[in-house]
């Protein structure tokens, strides 16, 4: 769906319940807001037990599939691979030969550095992930690692120009949303809650500045 599509459903679906007016950044910044919440709501809190698993349910995986990169880096000589700051959730790496490399939590790292059963090696490497990527263990150099993530979703625009009280949309120069079906249902209703919220906020914050200058 383009931007402005989205758009005119935001408007249309505050303007049931509020009156008032949204400028089209105010309405890209609802939708982003919008978005980012389902984005967190759909891949859970990494690390922990209300992690939804992109892997393990279908349909989290079909919502989040447009957001879904694969890379290939080099590591630096002890193992470090840096990432793409858009990088959000990692979710498999492979070493150049198809090993697959094991994503471990500090805890699962700790044991396996010290396990006779299932030791870390170049049969059987691991990776644990840092503030600007992941690294790789054994600590050595590792040349065309693939890794697959998740990207944080594309902030909208809507581009346009101001003719007299005329908006023209520029749909070439416009960034879209790159959600899909339902996800992209819900995240337009996010924000037309949100935009909702707000124009009923500054409807109450002008009437209480009325009743001020009245004196009442």
């Amino acid at each position: 769906m383009r931007i402005d599509e989205v758009h005119r459903l935001i408007l249309l679906g505050v303007n049931k319940t509020q009156t008032g007016y949204l400028s089209p950044p105010e309405i890209d910044d609802f939708f982003n807001r919008a978005q980012r919440a389902e984005f967190a709501d759909l891949l859970g809190i990494p690390g922990t037990q209300d992690q939804k698993g992109y892997a393990r349910v279908r349909k989290i995986h079909r919502d989040l599939a447009p957001f879904r990169v694969s890379a290939i880096s080099d590591s630096d000589a002890g193992g470090l691979v840096s990432t793409p700051t858009e990088l959000e959730y990692l979710i498999a790496v492979m070493a150049n030969d198809n090993t697959p490399i094991d994503i471990c939590t500090e805890s699962q790292l700790a044991y396996r550095l010290t396990s006779n059963l299932i030791p870390i090696n170049a049969s059987f490497p691991a990776a644990e992930e840092t503030d600007t990527g992941f690294q790789i263990y054994p600590k050595e150099q590792y040349t065309d690692v693939k890794y697959w993530y998740l990207a944080t979703p594309t902030n909208v625009e809507y581009v346009h120009t101001v003719a007299g009280r005329t908006i023209i949309y520029d749909d070439a120069a416009s960034t879209h949303p790159q959600w899909k079906g339902a996800a992209l249902e819900r995240v337009i209703n996010r924000a037309i809650e949100l935009a909702g919220e707000y124009l009923q906020s500054q409807y109450t914050a002008e009437k209480s500045a009325a009743k001020t200058q009245r004196g009442l």
